[in-house]
């Protein structure tokens, strides 16, 4: 077992007006509650302000709720289903098509920010689209203020032996983040080899243990789903 370690995390939002045929939304609403990078809930109110998700898929639960103010997107995410933090391949990756311009292959509008424990230790970065594929841009020295893993006792979704959360704080303006964008949100639980992924069925894979690198398991822009923060 790992004690909480960076992470992003992200937090159930509802959906909202449609912005075409058959695509998901998730509205957010304005922060009203500061937030503590921690991987966990650190007060009763801390996410109780954020738009909240239930995200069902093959057994799995997890619960995304997110916020924003006019620096950061905050997400929270508490995968209930995960109930023991893994020394690897417990993953969490929040991605952002920041012009909505969709594609088969991630472009430089694109940006993934992520953290995930391998052989034993917590890594987190952020990676942009290439026009052909993921690079990562920043390494975990320059991201781990911004991202945390936990392992929960405290959120409203406990039970007795607790889960694995995350916790992330994204700057909106380095990486052109808008008011109305693409998202996907992809967390997977090492130990028992499986995922969850919003919108469901977007084509994410399974990061089992032969998976070269994180961006061989994430679905393409095209079938992602909308964020849209709500003014205040």
């Amino acid at each position: 077992m790992l004690l909480p370690l960076i992470i992003l995390m992200l937090t159930p939002s509802a959906l909202g007006p449609s912005f075409g045929t058959n695509e998901e939304v998730l509205v957010i609403s304005k922060a009203a509650n500061p937030v503590q990078i921690d991987g966990v809930w650190s007060t009763e109110t801390e996410w109780l302000d954020a738009s909240e998700t239930k995200i069902v898929a093959d057994g799995l639960t997890a619960y995304l709720r997110v916020k924003y103010d006019e620096r950061f997107l905050y997400i929270l995410i508490d995968f209930v289903s995960d109930q023991g933090l893994d020394r690897s391949r417990d993953l969490a990756v929040a991605c952002f098509d920041t012009k909505s311009d969709d594609g088969n292959v991630p472009l430089e509008d694109d940006y993934c920010f992520y953290a995930a424990t391998r052989t034993g230790r917590t890594t987190s970065g952020i990676m942009q689209g290439s026009g052909s594929g993921w690079v990562i841009i920043q390494d975990a020295k320059l991201v781990d203020r911004f991202a945390r893993i936990g392992y929960s006792h405290s959120s409203p979704y406990d039970d007795k032996n607790g889960h694995v959360s995350y916790e992330l704080k994204i700057p909106t303006g380095p990486y052109g983040l808008e008011e109305e964008m693409r998202f996907y949100l992809y967390v997977s639980d090492g130990y028992h080899n499986n995922f969850v992924e919003w919108p469901a069925n977007s084509g994410g894979k399974q990061f089992a243990i032969g998976s070269p690198t994180i961006k061989d398991v994430l679905a393409i822009p095209d079938g992602w789903g909308k964020l849209h923060l709500k003014p205040s």
